[in-house]
């Protein structure tokens, strides 16, 4: 990639232009002159995984060069798209340090084949439908201090399409990946604290790992838990670093049961394979996993609403331990003033 970034001039006027979008990333960039406060920038390298998003990719790339950070490694890796995918790819090739349009695996495949070219300080991969937020990478940049710790900060989830039905109302907004760490991935059911484009690794704790090509789903939660595991340390940045886009072919949403399923597996997984502690932590977690899809079957039934009532709480009363909790009671308001 030619560095075309100085401290007056950022990649802006380089880009390929578009005056009919504007606004971040399109007609707007990061200051190059941010940076001056220091010279030692560590290396971040970003993966970007594609296959047939060529209406969101070309945002997903500019929202990563525009951030002007000084020491970059960009990767590209598409699936063999069928759609413009490939030509916006060569439209930014010049800025970009290595890309490749070929069938693969999908997309832990594409991922794992990015790994392998990776060369910095930090790594994420920030997937085709999603962008950077302005400022994200002198965020991380600021925050970064070694090799062999992780830096977590918030996600922001939104809607593609404000007219879409049937989405779930926990996805929307900003995910804060604070109290990251095993133990609270286990408690809260994989639903809190984790969110993978907020989660930044550095590349001495990815040495040797590999995305789980089984799994399409939850692989970036077998991934980033098999590190947390070892390397426990998180430093936190309250920085929003990424949006997150919802759609209606976004994995997330199109295939919930399917994402669920994969979670049990990771799971059973850390059941069988964790520490005595993980193992525990898991069987806790997988608990209240079947206890959710279990009183979520209830309170969607036809069941007159005193005997939706009456089921979940005999549940409860068997183990109230583990089954009273915030989930269940807003269960059972939703069902009282149904």
């Amino acid at each position: 990639m030619e560095n075309l970034i100085t401290e007056n001039n950022g990649l802006l006027s380089k880009l390929p232009q578009n005056k009919n979008l504007k606004a971040w990333p399109w007609d707007l960039e990061v200051d190059p002159k941010i940076y001056s406060i220091k010279k030692n920038w560590p290396k971040i390298s970003i993966i970007t995984p594609s296959y047939n998003q060529g209406v969101y990719l070309e945002q997903t790339i500019r929202s990563i060069l525009l951030q002007n950070y000084p020491n970059l490694e960009y990767i590209v890796i598409d699936g063999g798209s069928t759609d413009n995918s490939k030509e916006i790819i060569e439209k930014y090739s010049q800025f970009i340090n290595y890309w490749v349009s070929e069938k693969d695996n999908g997309q832990a495949n594409a991922i794992n084949k990015g790994l392998h070219l990776v060369s910095g300080d930090l790594f994420n991969w920030i997937n085709s439908d999603d962008f950077l937020e302005h400022g994200a990478l002198f965020e991380l940049g600021v925050c970064f201090k070694d090799t062999d710790q992780i830096i977590a900060g918030s996600v922001n989830n939104f809607k593609e399409d404000e007219d879409s039905k049937n989405v779930d109302d926990s996805y929307y907004g900003l995910i804060k990946n604070t109290g990251l760490n095993i133990d609270n991935y286990f408690a809260q059911n994989g639903s809190f604290n984790f969110h993978q484009p907020g989660v930044w690794l550095g590349t001495a704790l990815i040495q040797n790992q590999t995305i789980d090509e089984d799994l399409h789903f939850g692989f970036d939660a077998k991934f980033i838990l098999t590190i947390l595991e070892n390397y426990p340390m998180v430093n936190y940045t309250a920085g929003t670093l990424v949006n997150f886009r919802l759609h209606e072919l976004s994995k997330t949403l199109k295939d919930q049961d399917k994402f669920g399923e994969e979670i049990y597996k990771i799971y059973q997984y850390y059941i069988e394979h964790g520490s005595l502690k993980i193992s525990r932590l898991a069987k806790t977690g997988l608990d209240r996993m079947r206890w959710m899809a279990h009183i979520n079957t209830i309170a969607s039934s036809l069941y007159p609403k005193q005997q939706k009532l009456g089921l979940i709480l005999k549940g409860i009363w068997e183990k109230p331990t583990k089954r009273l909790n915030r989930f269940s009671l807003g269960c059972i308001k939703n069902i009282l003033i149904s």
